[in-house]
């Protein structure tokens, strides 16, 4: 997908000629999570999700080592 977007086309034509070219050689097939439900997507809307998440992830703490 390195390509660029041709000066003649649309930019709506350019990536749905994209995505088709992607289904057919199977881009889409076997996704990761596909068929299962987003997780958190019923919980409120929180501002800080992200930095959650990286401290979750990333085993982070936001306490002194002391404790």
């Amino acid at each position: 997908m390195a390509e660029r977007k041709p000066p003649d086309k649309s930019w709506e034509s350019w990536v749905e000629e994209q995505i088709q070219q992607a289904q057919a050689e199977g881009g889409f097939e076997r996704l990761e999570g596909a068929g299962k439900p987003i997780p958190g997507l019923d919980a409120p809307y929180d501002p800080l999700w992200w930095i959650k998440k990286l401290l979750d992830r990333e085993k982070l703490s936001v306490l002194p080592p002391a404790l």
